[in-house]
């Protein structure tokens, strides 16, 4: 999934880090220039609110969507209600993740 959604979003042109937990995602933000961060509620160590809290409590304008599912422990309204920016739910269209990632980055093409 992580590899899917990388290609996506490098296809129109921005550049991704792929991290496999929230612990690595917090350590690359801090030594990174990131326009979004895109996130599943699960992820390794610890979930994706928590992960979306830490975020936004050291980065309080930056973008984050939130993945969720029908078989996680967050509804999409909790994502929301946590600070989520926007949130995507699986199964998902390529087009979706483009559509919400420029309308939270500006990005227009």
């Amino acid at each position: 999934m992580r590899n899917a959604i990388v290609q996506i979003v490098e296809r129109v042109g921005y550049a991704a880090l792929d991290v496999r937990s929230g612990e690595e995602a917090l350590i690359l933000l801090r030594s990174n220039q990131v326009a979004a961060v895109i996130s599943d509620s699960k992820l390794d160590g610890m979930t994706g609110i928590e992960l979306l809290k830490a975020v936004k409590k050291d980065y309080p304008r930056l973008p984050m969507i939130l993945m969720t599912g029908s078989s996680v422990a967050f509804s999409a309204r909790q994502v929301l209600l946590a600070g989520a920016d926007d949130y995507i739910t699986k199964p998902f269209h390529n087009v979706e993740i483009i559509r919400k990632l420029r309308g939270l980055t500006g990005q227009t093409a």
